[in-house]
């Protein structure tokens, strides 16, 4: 196991999922941090430089010579053995995490965690104890676009509050803020023809690039990866669509705060905290095709997923995240599909005979595709 980490030395751009001629905005938008489907083609790329091979000849299924490599590092539509986790941001070796989407916040400043309703409501999904804010309360809103650092993520674990503004990160900011992630740069352009040195008519674009703040990596943990294959020392690498360049350093391993389940009348109560979008089986956002409702009485959904049996009460989601790309063998994009967005909350309860096992979930993931780094959870109370 072998930490990459990619700190920027340019801006950047991991470009998003809209089409250049789609919707009312002029400016295509960038996406950050990349994902991990992003990533391992730069984590490829940088093996086969590092071992001196051109594209060319590794991806010759002639080529005898470079079979077991295939078979370690895979392609643009395998990971072969390797598998990944994350990415995570860190800022100056400490980990930030997606702001989870039950703290929110009053127009006073003040924090609090939704948690499920102790009674539940009829909705179009049948009876279900909705996520509600402490009785007595009122005028909370989700905080978007932030992250926390370690302590932060630990707090919210525990089920606290206390000076947790402390601990945010806004990723973007209007205004000038020391604490600010990342910076938007904007950039036009059009297309030239290199023979004539003119703009070729309707080829004009306006793209909107991210600079990274000194000291901000994004961190990925690689597993799988033969020792003989895997580089060394501190190197620059391209990144993005830009190609720009980014310094990549390897690292051991990262810490994580500690899992958090609390206890009441025989049954463990959990929630389950996705750093990384996940993509979920049947086109929903349940983690396995055995959680259903057994009824429209029923308060949640059961079932199984990673060996432990537990019922999902509720959840916080955020907006959809949207993700295709382009198939490089068959040169034609990927088909879009719909991911649960980092920072979603699952409120769930487990008989007390699986804490062992959820507790096991805490640094796992969940869904589909997880070797790419998709659905990373925290385990946390509520």
């Amino acid at each position: 196991m072998t930490v990459w980490k990619f700190e920027a030395l340019d801006r950047l751009f991991f470009r998003d999922s809209h089409p250049m001629n789609a919707g009312e905005s002029v400016w295509l938008e960038s996406i950050f941090p990349p994902t991990g489907r992003t990533l391992q083609g730069a984590i490829r790329t940088a093996i086969l430089d590092s071992l001196g091979i051109p594209y060319p000849v590794f991806n010759n299924p002639d080529d005898a010579s470079c079979n077991d490599l295939r078979n370690n590092i895979g392609n643009a539509n395998s990971l072969g053995r390797i598998s990944l986790t994350g990415p995570i941001l860190h800022l100056h070796g400490q980990a930030l995490s997606p702001l989870p989407r039950h703290l929110v916040r009053n127009s006073e400043g003040y924090f609090t965690l939704l948690r499920p309703a102790e009674s539940s409501c009829e909705t179009d999904f049948g009876h279900i104890r909705l996520p509600a804010i402490p009785e007595g309360q009122r005028g909370f809103r989700p905080v978007d676009g932030h992250y926390l650092d370690q302590e932060g993520m630990r707090l919210v674990l525990e089920g606290k509050t206390d000076k947790i503004e402390d601990h945010l990160f806004p990723l973007f900011s209007e205004t000038k803020n020391q604490k600010t992630l990342i910076f938007r740069e904007e950039k036009v352009g059009l297309a030239r023809n290199n023979r004539t040195r003119q703009a070729e008519d309707g080829k004009l674009f306006a793209m909107a690039a991210i600079r990274p703040r000194e000291g901000l990596e994004i961190a990925i943990e690689v597993n799988g990866l033969d020792e003989q294959y895997a580089p060394s020392g501190v190197f620059a690498q391209r990144l993005g669509g830009e190609g720009r360049l980014a310094k990549v350093s390897m690292a051991e391993n990262w810490s994580f705060p500690d899992a958090c389940i609390s206890e009441k009348n025989g049954r463990i109560r959990f929630s389950l905290v996705f750093l990384t979008p996940a993509l979920m089986p049947g086109k929903g956002w349940l983690p396995d095709e055995s959680f259903g409702k057994e009824n429209l009485a029923g308060e949640g959904w059961s079932g199984e997923a990673a060996g432990c049996c537990f019922k999902i009460i509720s959840a916080c989601l955020g907006k959809a995240f949207r993700q295709g790309g382009w198939d490089h063998v068959k040169r034609t994009p990927r088909p879009l599909q719909s991911f649960v967005p980092a920072g979603s909350v699952y409120f769930c309860e487990a008989d007390a005979s699986q804490n062992d096992a959820i507790q096991q979930l805490h640094g796992k993931k969940l869904g589909c595709d997880t070797e790419y780094g998709y659905g990373l959870i925290f385990v946390g109370r509520w």
